[in-house]
């Protein structure tokens, strides 16, 4: 029973520090993030509760001496505070292969898997309105979604703009050993692990601008889990190697994988808008926007927006740019793009206006 309620706090740990990891990697990666004062004085928040944490739980007073508040400076550096995680989080690794009193184990794990989902949170938001970037947010397995008031989120409730804060509750780990929820295999829980894992490589493999080497990745990771996710993922390889059709086949594999997953309807009306076909992207960016598991629902609207300015109609451009602000907002250049095309409609009512008055005889 033990083993298992470990095993299970492993995959948990695993996930949290793999979601951090890639907000971190975003912010690392993308031109003036990673020397935003903000996000420096999130990541000194971050490090001061981390030092705090591991001093009074995990390490001997001997071998640390009192907690000096005023020894941690007011900013951090994300990639200082990358590597501050990945050393604490071998440490928690290390304490669950012990498996040395598990009780203490899973309550000292939880308290610091949500301290992780805490600053997550605040600097992946610090992401979209900073950068206009966005990171993927974690699998749910005991973890669970709340708005920022504690409220949790309700099944197929849509996040908007919201960034969740993701919470887990020792409780949790009991309630599924002791069978009120269906128990997980420690053979599952090593493939969700392995997926994970593969995940997050995956994505670092996009952002270093390799394709190729992010698609093999992908494949591996579908060998651990046959989702939608990965699918989808996997198409969106082949269409950054050029690969349109596969990229197509791909998307609709996903969506027979899951009909609830948004991301494969606005990525196939995206490759068939490149192809020109306006009206039948349309048709997918429409689903889109109706899926149920969607969290950055701003895309499909986006795209449809630049649907009606291809086929020069601007009003309607416009309400889909605005609506994806209304879901997603401080996007400045979402912001600039309805000021142009308010401009410009202008310009053309006020040449149509002329036209009337002073016909061309």
């Amino acid at each position: 029973m033990n083993e298992s309620r470990l095993n299970l706090l492993s995959s948990e740990l695993h996930t949290s520090s793999s979601y951090i990891d890639r907000v971190l990697h975003a912010i690392l990666n993308v031109s003036g993030l990673k020397i935003l004062p903000s996000n420096q004085k999130i990541c000194g928040k971050f490090n001061l509760e981390l030092n705090s944490f591991l001093k009074d739980n995990i390490l001997h007073p001997r071998l640390t001496g009192p907690v000096e508040f005023d020894d941690f400076p007011e900013k951090t550096s994300p990639d200082k505070m990358k590597l501050e995680i990945a050393a604490m989080t071998a440490i928690f690794d290390t304490l669950i292969l012990l498996k040395r009193d598990p009780d203490q184990i899973i309550t000292v794990t939880t308290e610091y898997i949500n301290i992780l989902y805490k600053f997550s949170r605040l600097l992946h938001q610090n992401c979209r309105a900073q950068g206009d970037i966005d990171v993927t947010f974690p699998r749910l397995g005991l973890a669970k979604m709340a708005h920022a008031d504690g409220r949790l989120f309700e099944d197929g409730e849509a996040l908007g703009k919201e960034v969740p804060l993701f919470t887990l509750q020792m409780d949790d780990f009991y309630d599924v050993t002791s069978g009120k929820n269906v128990s997980i295999s420690a053979i599952d829980l090593k493939r969700d692990q392995k997926y994970e894992e593969l995940l997050q490589k995956g994505h670092q493999a996009i952002f270093e601008k390799r394709p190729e080497k992010a698609l093999k990745i992908f494949e591996r990771a579908f060998d651990f889990k046959e989702c939608a996710e990965i699918l989808n993922l996997i198409g969106w390889c082949y269409s950054l190697i050029g690969n349109i059709e596969q990229a197509k086949s791909y998307c609709l594999k996903a969506i027979r994988k899951d009909k609830d997953y948004g991301p494969p309807y606005n990525d196939l009306g995206s490759y068939i808008m490149g192809e020109g076909n306006y009206n039948e992207a349309l048709k997918w960016f429409e689903l889109a926007k109706k899926a149920r598991n969607y969290a950055n629902r701003e895309y499909p609207y986006i795209n449809a927006g630049r649907v009606y300015v291809a086929k020069q109609r601007f009003e309607e451009a416009i309400i889909e740019f605005e609506q994806a602000l209304v879901i997603a907002p401080f996007q400045e250049e979402l912001e600039n793009t309805i000021r142009e095309l308010k401009i410009k409609l202008v310009k053309i009512k006020e040449s149509q206006t002329d036209t009337i008055q002073h016909p061309i005889m």
